[in-house]
This record gives structure tokens, sequence and C-alpha cells, in this order.
């Protein structure tokens, strides 16, 4: 994750030098090179699978075995650093998110006699890296404000896990997330904004596929509002 870091910190400086060039010879209206830094605060809700394997308790017990389905739902804080540039009329970049969930319990789903909810504590972080597509709603800014849409898809990672195979025991499994929400954007001074982005997102996990016959899926439902600082690199 330091090397993305670094990477990230690389192209955010590698974008406003080319800002700069590309604004001091050519007139680009409105078009904005964007660094941008938030936190978020949301709720995920888990829909999990695990088949011939066990949930253990924290101690490292198994308190459930063989195959069942399961829910929770986790409170989540998040912090997230990208970097945008203008491509057509469009804009492209690159992220990272840091995702911190917190989970009290489980609901057991089925079979049927195991039913109910058991203690289930545990807290850990999702590390994302991402792909972005943003689409701006208005050919230009209007009042200081601009409206704009916005994708992001990328893998992750997760440290911090308290259970034992929660995520299965062996490294490399299935991860991928999708998500997308309005970017509200207000100009507070020139080059700089503050912005409010509600979004959805989906996250799949299956773990490695040379644990077979074990199999844990986990299904993926965020819903998160962040906010934040944008700056816009450019010399205009």
């Amino acid at each position: 994750m330091k090397k993305i870091l670094s990477i990230l910190l690389l192209i955010a400086i590698n974008t406003a030098v080319f800002a700069q060039y590309e604004y001091r010879y050519s007139d680009k209206g409105n078009t904005r090179y964007m660094v941008t830094g938030g936190v978020g605060t949301g709720v995920s809700y888990w829909y999990s699978k695990i088949e011939n394997t066990e949930l253990y308790n924290k101690y490292g017990s198994a308190i459930k075995k063989g195959s069942l389905k399961y829910k929770s739902k986790t409170a989540v804080t998040c912090y997230d650093l990208n970097v945008l540039m203008p491509v057509a009329d469009i804009m492209l970049g690159l992220g990272v998110n840091f995702e911190t969930n917190t989970m009290d319990k489980i609901e057991i789903r089925s079979p049927g006699p195991d039913v109910g909810s058991i203690i289930y504590d545990q807290k850990f972080r999702i590390e994302k890296i991402y792909g972005m597509v943003e689409i701006p709603l208005q050919a230009q800014i209007i009042n200081n404000f601009i409206l704009d849409i916005q994708a992001r898809f990328g893998y992750y990672g997760y440290s911090g896990v308290d259970r034992e195979n929660f995520f299965g025991q062996m490294s490399m499994p299935s991860t991928y997330f999708i998500g997308f929400g309005p970017v509200a954007n207000y100009r507070i001074i020139p080059h700089t904004y503050v912005y409010i982005l509600p979004s959805f997102e989906y996250k799949y996990f299956n773990n490695n596929a040379n644990e077979y016959p074990v199999n844990i899926t986990h299904k993926i439902f965020t819903f998160t509002a962040t906010a934040g600082v944008r700056i816009d690199v450019s010399r205009r």
C-alpha cells in the first residue's frame, strides 16, 4: 500500500505540472485537473456464505461448522484520496480508499436449526485501489457550483481481521468492487472546492480456489457519504 500511495503522489505531481503547461499554451475553459481528499461515513450490508469450513470466535474456537448463510451490518468510516485529469469531455483518474469496518454480530439465515443472531465483534480495514470516471453534468461552472457523476471500479485487500477464516486462509482471493454517485462541488476560492459525494458500492469476495472444497463468499452493499476538499492544480 505504501508503494501505491507513492505512485499516486507521483501522478498528482505530474498532473499538476502537466496542467500548468497545458493551460499556459491553450484555453481549456472549465476543464479541471483535480487532487481530492475526503472523509466519509456510512454502512455496509453483508450477505455471506461458507461451505465446508467453520466460523471462529476471536479466541480461535469454532462456533459454527459445515455450510451456512449469514448476514451482517458494519459501520463504515473511510478516507479517500484521488487524482483526476480531463480526457475529451470527461475526467479519468486513480485513487485509494481506506475503509474501516466495525461489526458486532451476525445473523444466521440458514440452515433452519441454526437461524438466529450470534455475537461476532471485530474491526478490520478494507484497502481499495481504483480507477474512476467522472462526467460533468454542466458545460461550465454556474454560481461557483458544478455537479458531476462519478463511477469507480477496482480491487481491494484487507487487514486487521480478528476472526480466523473470515476471509479464508490463503492470499490472492477474488476481490473487486464497483460504485457510483453524484458529486456536488462548490468553489470557495479560486482553484479550491468543497464537495460531497453520496455513493453506492458493491463489493465481491471469494476465497482462493486452491482452498477447495472450502468456499467463502461475501457480497457487500455499501452506502456512504464522503465530503472533503478538491484542488484544481491548473494555472489559469
